[in-house]
């Protein structure tokens, strides 16, 4: 009897793990800096998404909770930004998030989507964001573990900052 419990209690567990819908990912950016994501499938039941018209005989999507939407070509995104924190030696800052979805294909962050720099005060963060529409970057500002998102565009003048 014992077992089974155990065996049922498991099986469970990892039904319940399989159907989350928040995908936390963490990758290193060099010594003791550290970005990790919080991600979930966007349920558009749970937000206000306006529409506006293309004059093209389509609408599309142009606000999401009154604000403006990056990461899609103007259609339901798939997934949701929650939450960005990046820990620099022992201090970890969250990151603004605001209006952020679809950033890659996979549903997580890679090194190759950021550039990090030191700078003469604190640093900059830049996140390049695509998953093959609606690409979008992103610059943060990180002064004394304090972060402020300064840039976030789809024009494409931001891209030439990672070459």
């Amino acid at each position: 009897m014992k077992t089974e419990v155990i065996i049922f209690l498991s099986f469970l567990f990892l039904t319940f793990d399989s159907y989350s819908q928040v995908k936390t990912t963490t990758i290193e950016l060099g010594s003791n800096i550290k970005i990790t994501s919080s991600i979930e499938s966007f349920n558009p039941k749970n937000h206000e998404i306006d529409t506006c018209d293309t004059g093209l005989g389509w609408k599309a999507i142009c606000l999401i909770d009154n604000n403006p939407v990056f990461g899609t070509d103007h259609n339901m995104p798939k997934y949701q930004l929650l939450k960005l924190t990046i820990k620099i030696n022992n201090a970890t800052i969250p990151l603004c998030t605001d209006y952020m979805y679809d950033l890659n294909w996979d549903n997580s962050i890679r090194k190759d989507q950021f550039l990090f720099k030191k700078d003469e005060v604190g640093y900059s963060l830049y996140g390049f964001f695509s998953d093959g529409a609606g690409s979008y970057g992103v610059c943060w500002k990180i002064i004394n573990n304090k972060s402020f998102r300064l840039i976030i565009t789809n024009s494409e003048w931001f891209y030439e900052i990672n070459k």
